[in-house]
């Protein structure tokens, strides 16, 4: 069941990062389907963080309903203004053949391998490093907990003695939570699994917008060495 929750919520990320796509920036140039799908995970990623960041401050407690609600009024909006035409994107670039040469299928093995074990860490570890637990997962469930903007973490002791660094930005914290919000209950392995997802979509944007530009071999090198950062 929380599996499916958490679909649902990666569903709503990728919709609505779709729909500020289609009212806001609407591309000129062709895209891949691909593409599009991870330009609108994104997108969707920045826009839940801020509506849950601005609806944070209403007197009323959070509530998973109220993001869905800003969503929803989005998509009738999106709908009017597009009619039939809001799924409708126009084909991409002509494809061309890719020739796949022994170095690119070694390094496209590589960042394979990268990637699932990224997925697989995500739900194999707790929370390691310092800066996952104390300085964006701690924020995310104190947000969840209170339901509101944790204005003590700026205003009271000991959280304003507390290393956590709340000069950082908010963006993941208000993130993680919402994905709290969606499941119902504070749960690791699906914010780190949300954040694999975000890995993966960074190397998929990168690796599209290198192919319009460089040969294959090139553009598979540039995405090991971006792969392999969280190694380093």
């Amino acid at each position: 069941m929380l599996f499916l929750k958490f679909a649902f919520c990666i569903f709503s990320i990728i919709f609505s990062g779709y729909i500020v796509l289609k009212l806001i920036f609407h591309p000129k140039e062709r895209l891949p389907f691909g593409e599009i799908i991870f330009l609108s995970f994104g997108i969707g990623v920045g826009f839940v963080g801020l509506e849950t960041f601005l609806l944070s401050f209403s007197k009323r407690p959070f509530s998973i309903g109220y993001p869905l609600l800003v969503q929803f009024i989005l998509f009738i909006i999106a709908l009017f203004k597009f009619d039939k035409n809001l799924f409708y994107w126009q084909k991409s670039y002509s494809e061309k053949r890719i020739i796949c040469y022994p170095l690119a299928l070694f390094f496209f093995g590589i960042i394979l391998w990268e990637i699932s074990y990224v997925f697989l860490e995500a739900f194999s570890l707790p929370f390691i490093a310092w800066d996952a637990w104390g300085n964006w997962g701690l924020k995310s469930k104190i947000i969840f907990s209170l339901k509101t903007f944790p204005f003590q973490l700026w205003t009271q002791k000991p959280w304003i003695d507390h290393p956590g660094h709340l000069d950082y930005p908010l963006l993941i914290p208000f993130t993680q939570a919402y994905i709290y919000f969606f499941l119902g209950q504070v749960h690791d392995s699906f914010a780190k699994l949300f954040s694999s997802f975000y890995y993966f979509g960074l190397i998929a944007l990168f690796y599209y917008h290198l192919k319009k530009q460089f040969k294959i071999n090139f553009v598979l090198v540039s995405c090991f060495c971006l792969a392999t950062i969280p190694n380093l």
